[in-house]
């Protein structure tokens, strides 16, 4: 099994982690498994004689259970709260801004020094929508 939070393999649930020491309740972790794979399979539900709505709703109440679970066990920050969500729309708007300027001068850069920064951008940027869920954007700058 791989680590939840780093994916590197080995993982055991009645362990820490040997490479970030990420642990957790195995039951929860187990739970957080079955609901990742049961959205997997919804996915190709759409063939059987099942209305939409309803694989609609069932996709959303688990989507949420996994949300919520991860949150519980660390593998996903919590929503912002509102003092946080106005800090870090400014933020994202930077973060996109300049992936944007580094993608446009691509031919001119050195594809080996820009790819960490590209990264470490995007993850950050993966972070912020991630807490910004559920908050609609304000106009840009």
């Amino acid at each position: 099994m791989h680590c939840p939070k780093c994916r590197q393999p080995n993982y055991r649930p009645d362990a820490p982690c040997p490479y970030c020491g990420f642990e957790t309740d195995p039951v929860r972790l187990e739970e957080l498994t079955h609901i990742r794979w049961l959205l997997r399979e919804l996915e190709s539900w759409h063939r059987l004689d099942i209305s939409a709505p309803l694989l609609k709703r069932l996709q959303s109440s688990y989507a949420a259970r996994q949300r919520a679970l991860e949150i519980e066990l660390d593998l996903r920050r919590p929503p912002f709260t509102a003092e946080e969500a106005a800090t870090a729309w400014p933020r994202l708007f930077r973060d996109n801004v300049l992936l944007e300027y580094l993608d446009s001068k691509r031919s001119y850069l050195n594809p080996i020094a820009v790819r960490p920064l590209q990264e470490a951008l995007r993850a950050r940027r993966d972070d912020l929508l991630d807490g910004l869920a559920g908050y609609l954007a304000p106009a840009p700058p």
